[in-house]
């Protein structure tokens, strides 16, 4: 089944999915640039898909049981963040959206089963980080850093930016979030050499 799969990039630009317990080839899928992006996971009703980026600039979308395309979404650059699946509730069986980043400077909201863009959040340059999805008080919001060292909040429905922290250096590092009393804490690192703990309540 699908829950046996390793997916994985390469060099070469294809997309392979191993058996994760022998390591025999399920399938392949030829992008157009090398692939050094992790997958992420997301099943509906229809299918289990895979969703993985390109440095063709494009974000993949791939039926992990046959390893057909489903569709792409297209970025001026390439793509070397994992998607993130929000939910924008609390139940992981409400509507999700898919979140991710690219070196054309933006963070993209995308729908899951059909590709469209939801909406498109422009940083002042590149994003190779991970976003960071929290649902928190019937709120959702996105946090991510960009190479000249803003880190935003954005609004996970809307796209809207909430607020930013500016920090000495380039923000590369993905945000893990701690619980705290109220809210959560945000901790990332900087290549200024600086570790922050940003407190967000929503």
């Amino acid at each position: 089944g699908t829950h046996d799969l390793v997916v994985i990039g390469s060099d070469s630009g294809y997309i392979y999915a191993l058996n994760a317990l022998t390591g025999d080839l399920f399938w392949r899928f030829l992008t157009g640039g090398n692939v050094r992006a992790a997958a992420a996971f997301w099943t509906n009703a229809t299918c289990t898909s895979v969703f993985i980026g390109s440095n063709d600039g494009s974000l993949y979308a791939i039926n992990a049981a046959t390893g057909d395309g489903l569709f792409r979404v297209r970025t001026g650059n390439s793509i070397t963040s994992t998607p993130v699946i929000g939910t924008g509730n609390s139940s992981i069986s409400g509507p999700a959206t898919i979140y991710f980043s690219s070196y054309d400077w933006n963070v993209y909201a995308v729908d899951p089963r059909t590709g469209v863009k939801l909406w498109t959040f422009m940083a002042t340059t590149f994003v190779i980080a991970d976003p960071t999805v929290l649902f928190q008080n019937n709120s959702l919001a996105v946090y991510v850093g960009d190479g000249n060292g803003l880190f935003f909040g954005i609004d996970g429905h809307t796209g809207k930016q909430l607020w930013q922290y500016r920090m000495g250096g380039p923000v590369w590092s993905t945000a893990a979030v701690l619980p705290a009393s109220p809210g959560a804490l945000l901790v990332f690192g900087c290549q200024c050499g600086y570790v922050a703990a940003l407190k967000t309540v929503m």
